[in-house]
């Protein structure tokens, strides 16, 4: 019982933590954002919709520090995430749920490419649920559009998300993951951002509102 009261304890420890972090979030304007940190305390606030048998994986190989809109993880990361989770768990039909074998995997992900108008960071997250049909991918972002079951959703969430990635002069770009070892050909969200090196060495978006 002292095992499971400090198990306890700890993870509220952790909450609160990520609570104070996510207040600080809540802002439009660009400034220096720890990118990895703050997906942690995006996937901590989650962690109730993840639960124990959606398994997540961290590949973040860019800088971690970004200047942009908190929003970018807030409103972006924070809700593909989420839509993630709740495709994976819609996918599994009523009594076949087995809480000892997870139901499928996130995997999000941060990257530093050239192209040839220059520098992108670049933050992919990817499951291996059910998928996007390609005929409703150029609609998902619209207001008000969600194929969750009434009452589930209020097609708000990627509208808001498409609306900060376009403040950052970035895209979005939406296809199967082919996760290695996925169970079936999921969704990968592609977004991508234009930046320059500052001189001081931070990772500094392109273009400011």
């Amino acid at each position: 019982r002292i095992s499971s009261m400090r198990l306890g304890l700890q993870r509220i420890q952790n909450l609160v933590l990520s609570l104070r972090r996510f207040s600080r979030l809540d802002e439009s304007a660009f400034q220096d954002v720890d990118i990895v940190e703050a997906i942690d305390t995006a996937l901590v606030l989650l962690a109730h919709k993840l639960g124990q048998d959606i398994i997540v994986e961290r590949k973040l190989h860019a800088p971690s520090m970004l200047v942009c809109q908190p929003a970018l993880v807030h409103q972006v990361v924070m809700n593909i995430v989420s839509n993630a989770a709740d495709a994976l768990r819609g996918s599994i039909p009523r009594g076949f749920e087995d809480e000892k074998s997870p139901i499928g995997r996130i995997v999000v992900g941060t990257d530093m490419i050239t192209l040839e108008d220059g520098l992108r960071y670049v933050i992919s997250i990817a499951d291996d649920g059910p998928g996007v049909p390609p005929d409703i991918r150029t609609r998902i972002f619209e207001p008000f559009f969600t194929t969750k079951p009434g009452g589930m959703g209020r097609g708000l969430g990627l509208a808001i998300a498409y609306g900060v990635i376009e403040a950052h002069g970035g895209s979005i770009d939406i296809r199967e993951a082919n996760l290695p070892g996925g169970r079936r050909e999921g969704a990968r969200f592609t977004i991508s951002i234009p930046v320059r090196m500052s001189a001081a060495g931070p990772v500094t978006i392109g273009r400011k509102a």
